[in-house]
């Protein structure tokens, strides 16, 4: 399975990206581990 965070260009973007990487978990898209890594990936735009 394929998961592709929606695009980002500003800080305002990224509650719509996590939303996205948590939606992913709870439809089983996702791992935990998965999730973290792009939660790690999402927070160096912070």
């Amino acid at each position: 399975m394929r998961f592709e965070l929606p695009p980002f260009e500003s800080a305002a973007d990224l509650r719509a990206a996590m939303a996205a990487v948590t939606a992913a978990v709870a439809h089983g898209e996702l791992t935990i581990r998965e999730a973290w890594e792009f939660s790690q990936m999402i927070d160096t735009f912070i």
